[in-house]
């Protein structure tokens, strides 16, 4: 049985982090961005999240995803329960709508390397500079705008812009 709770209105990065800890915090999720033709493009990447909801990741500045994002800043990412045998158990997965960006100043450079290498438990190996100016390997922020949750075939809208009011409280599934 699944029951969804009201809650007094939290932040939704507070909502989307806790959404991120039932799905036991996984390493990947799917970054779907357009590119100026029209043409949909998503690819998995190693990612953190900050207390805030907001995701951080690293990737070649000529892959095709990061050419998106610098000329739209349109992104959608999908983040999942992982392992999940074929046609057995319950599906979960959040979902969220925002912008994303390419990192350029050295201070919150710094500070996502610290959120991403932090994630496994380690220490940046180098510095924030090597991720700048004339660097083939850039940090990247997404800021959520909207965000869901699908659990057992029903879609939870979780919160627009900055503000939530619900979430699922699973009673039943321990496994999540």
């Amino acid at each position: 049985m699944n029951k969804i709770e009201s809650l007094d209105k939290k932040p939704l990065g507070e909502c989307i982090v806790n959404q991120l800890e039932r799905l036991k915090n996984p390493l990947y999720c799917t970054v779907a961005t357009v590119d100026n033709d029209g043409y949909p493009w998503s690819c998995p990447v190693y990612f953190a999240q900050d207390s805030e909801g907001n995701i951080y990741w690293t990737s070649a500045i000529d892959t095709q995803h990061s050419i998106n994002i610098n000329n739209s800043g349109k992104v959608f990412i999908s983040i999942f329960k992982e392992n999940i045998p074929e046609g057995g158990g319950d599906s979960f997965g959040l979902y969220m709508r925002g912008s994303a960006r390419q990192l350029e100043d050295i201070t919150e450079i710094a500070a996502a390397r610290i959120v991403t290498c932090g994630k496994l438990g380690k220490e940046p190996k180098l510095p924030a500079e090597a991720f700048a100016q004339d660097s083939l390997d850039r940090v990247y922020k997404f800021t959520p705008e909207s965000a869901w949750v699908n659990y057992s075939k029903s879609k939870i809208d979780i919160g627009t812009t900055s503000r939530c009011d619900m979430r699922v409280n699973i009673q039943d599934d321990q496994t999540l």
